[in-house]
């Protein structure tokens, strides 16, 4: 499991992840944003996770988004798990600094 912990203006993300293209997403599109240590607070938790049994991985491989342990997009298709992702942490901001 990949694990990143970076900031984003003033917020702390953690987004967690074994899917090579979420990992090679957020090495490509964070890599050069404040990296933070694992003791530092940390606003918003994001896990994408494989769905499914091992065999379901290889013939329609999907995944899950959870945000602090919420899932507010349900399953899909893993070929979209970096637009997910990017998606899952525009609604952090949203829920939390628009309501």
């Amino acid at each position: 499991m990949a694990r990143f912990h970076f900031s984003v203006g003033p917020f702390a993300y953690r987004i967690d992840s074994k899917i090579p293209c979420v990992v090679q997403a957020v090495e490509k599109m964070y890599s050069d944003y404040p990296k933070l240590s694992e003791s530092d607070w940390t606003d918003f938790h994001v896990r994408v996770v494989p769905e499914g049994s091992l065999i379901r991985q290889f013939v329609k491989p999907q995944a899950r988004l959870f945000l602090d342990n919420a899932e507010p997009f349900g399953v899909f298709h893993q070929a979209q798990a970096g637009a997910i992702l990017e998606w899952g942490m525009n609604w952090c901001l949203w829920l939390n600094l628009f309501h």
